[in-house]
């Protein structure tokens, strides 16, 4: 089967919409994906139309989408719109890569902050040591010179 609708179309016990590359030009990455995918509203709905069934839908409202993402709204003769559901997957994969990004990038910057914190802990246990010694010292001499000192009674 091959339809012309949103583009080239065939099924094979499954469906699909043609994709490959050698009939695309100008080929560029979705940009704001995330963006766009946040703007969007899910709703549940019911048909008004009660030939159409009247189980509670899910979807998105043609109108809204059109907005943020024109690209996947068609308009009939009549002014009916419809969302191509299918398109909506490029913009989605691109959306989860740009969250994984920001959570790579979080999660990078996150282990940069525990180890500087752990570097600092460190640093500051040697400087706590460092003045243990210095103070031991410091009331060896005073208890040479000054025996009688609070410092140097014994507890």
């Amino acid at each position: 089967m091959y339809v012309t609708a949103w583009g080239y179309t065939w099924t094979s016990n499954s469906y699909g919409q043609g994709s490959d590359e050698r009939l695309k030009r100008d080929i560029i990455t979705t940009p704001h994906a995330l963006n766009d995918v946040l703007s969007l509203r899910g709703v549940n709905y019911y048909w008004k139309d009660p030939a159409k069934g009247d189980a509670l839908q899910l979807g998105l409202i043609a109108q809204e989408v059109e907005k943020v993402i024109p690209e996947v709204v068609a308009e009939d003769k009549e002014g009916m719109k419809a969302v191509s559901y299918s398109n909506l997957v490029a913009v989605l994969i691109e959306a989860i890569k740009e969250e994984h990004a920001e959570k790579e990038s979080q999660v990078t910057a996150l282990k940069a902050s525990l180890k500087k914190a752990q570097d600092d802990a460190v640093s500051a246990n040697a400087r706590a040591v460092s003045n243990e010694a210095t103070i031991k010292e410091l009331k060896n001499l005073v208890c040479r010179q000054y025996p009688e000192a609070n410092v140097c009674a014994t507890p």
